[in-house]
Order: C-alpha cells, then structure tokens, then sequence
C-alpha cells in the first residue's frame, strides 16, 4: 500500500488531519483509521481496493439512507478514489463511547436487559427504512445458502459431527422463507458494533456487511456472539424488536439460520488464523447443544416477556 501521505493528498480535507492510527484486529478486509482533525473532530477512515469501487459506493448511499434515523450512528462524510485511484476510500464520523461486550458484564441485570431493548429498537427501525428496488437481492437466498453450505462441506475445517446440522439446514431451508419483505440489513449486529456514548445513547458502527435480505437472519449474529456476553441483553433485543414474545416463524427460521451461520462461519474465519476458526468451532458446540441437536427451535436461554 503507498504511504499514508500519498493517500491523504487525494482526500479533501485530509491537510487537516493530524493524528492518523491504523485499527488494527477487526475482521474486515477493509484498512480502518482513526483520525483526528487540527480542530479535535474525530473521523473514522476506510480503505478499500479499487476494483470494490461500486459496491463501497452502494454501502456509502446506504449508510446516507441509515443516517436518517434518530440515534447516534456513523455519519457518512465523504467517499470517492484515493492513491491515484488504487483504492477506494470512506470517511464516517467517529462515534464516541465504549463497546457494549466491554460494558456489559460489569452492568446490572436491569441495565443489560434495557439496553437489549433498545437495541432491538434500534434493529427495527434499520429494517423499517424503504427498499431501494436496485438493492433487492440479485440471487434467491436460500440458493446462496447452498452455495456457501457446499463449500463448508469441501473444506479442511469442518467439525466432528456436523453431518446431522448439515442434513438439518438442507431439509428445514423452506422454513426461512417467511414470508416477509426484504428489508436493510446492517450484517453485523451484535454487541461489538454497540457503543454507549458519554450521553449514555446506544450507538451503531461497523456498517461493512450491510445489505438487503431476510429480517430475521439478523439475528444470527445474537445467537453466535451476544448471548455469550449477555443473555439478558439477548432477551431484550427480541423483546424489544417485537415488543413482546417472537412467535413460531420466527424461532423456525432462526433455528435454521443459526444451524447453517455456526457452520459456514468456520470456513469463513479461515482467513483470519487458526484461532479464529477454533473460536468459530467452540460456538457451533454451543449453539448445538442450545437447541438440543436442533430437536428444539427455541434455544434452551430463552426466557419468555412473561418470566422477566
């Protein structure tokens, strides 16, 4: 990659930076920056390669539609070409606050339960913004599944036992088809993309797998990575995004969605070392035994609205 100085010449603005920190650990492909501005102003920077040109740009007029919404959220500043046009670039303002699986275990059972709330709020009002058509999926869903289910099958990572998972997903694809419009996805909604400002607000970062599909799939990421934090968070997110209990389509679906995330994932985390697929590996175990083999659609944390 050229120096940062030969990609800040490109960038608007950029001879008003003056703290540039590369963020480094997060599972994105993108190259990720802080930077503060002369002035203080705090901005978060994303480098991508050129040939991802016009599906950063898809994501950049999406996150401009998100921002419409009243919560705090990474603002869309600027996108466009930068080192002479070897890579595509996305300036977002810098959302302040602490990560939500830092804060949450030291919370109180009410605070985690709250804020779960609020988040699942906040989920609802992403998926209940207008479609734009252009953004409707170009391929059918559960053909996509497939295609990525196959290649966990031809893989060198898979787990001991996932024979039974895989039969499930195949047999129970039906069972995610709800219905149900497509709608804005974020693709990443889980506890690490959650920060609490100092205003004590709930905020969302980490919009780079955002897209369009099914509503429910969303709450892959719940099963997989925030119920190990927080089960009470857990519950508040649904309780909040449905203002009460789910109902059976949507423990249908997400049975299914959870079985076919905990084994593609595995595949997907081979790209980021051995310890990533390891972790992947330990939440499939966990997962399985939450839905007692998948013999149960609703995981065994589930509370309902009533016992809370």
């Amino acid at each position: 990659m050229p120096k940062m100085q030969q990609v800040m010449q490109d960038i608007h603005g950029s001879e008003d930076w003056e703290t540039i920190r590369e963020i480094t650990g997060n599972w994105s492909n993108d190259r990720k920056f802080f930077i503060q501005k002369k002035n203080g102003e705090k901005l978060l920077l994303r480098l991508a390669d050129s040939f991802l040109y016009e599906e950063k740009k898809r994501e950049y007029a999406r996150v401009q539609r998100w921002n419409t919404l009243p919560f705090p959220m990474s603002q869309a500043l600027a996108f466009g070409l930068c080192a002479q046009g070897s890579f595509s670039y996305t300036l977002l303002s810098w959302v302040e606050g602490d990560s939500l699986d830092k804060l949450l275990p030291s919370m109180t059972k009410q605070e985690q339960y709250q804020l779960g709330v609020q988040a699942g709020k906040i989920l609802k009002a992403i998926h209940g913004l207008p479609v734009d058509p252009a953004d409707l999926p170009k391929q059918e869903p559960q053909a996509l599944m497939l295609q990525r289910l196959s290649r966990y099958e031809q893989s060198d990572v898979r787990v001991k036992g996932d024979e039974p998972v895989i039969a499930y997903v195949k047999e129970n694809l039906d069972k995610t088809r709800v219905g149900l419009p497509p709608v804005y996805q974020h693709g990443d909604f889980k506890v690490s993309n959650l920060v609490l400002t100092p205003e004590k607000e709930l905020g969302i970062i980490g919009f780079h797998r955002q897209g369009c599909g099914d509503r429910y799939q969303e709450f892959d990421q719940l099963e997989a990575f925030d119920v190990e934090v927080s089960i009470l968070f857990s519950l508040g997110q649904l309780h909040g995004y449905f203002d009460g209990d789910p109902d059976d389509s949507f423990w249908d679906a997400l049975s299914v969605y959870s079985a076919y995330a905990s084994l593609v994932s595995i595949n997907w985390a081979k790209k980021f070392g051995d310890d990533e697929v390891a972790r992947m590996q330990h939440r499939f175990a966990v997962t399985y035994e939450d839905h007692k083999a998948y013999a149960n659609r609703i995981p065994k944390w589930y509370v309902p609205v009533s016992c809370i």
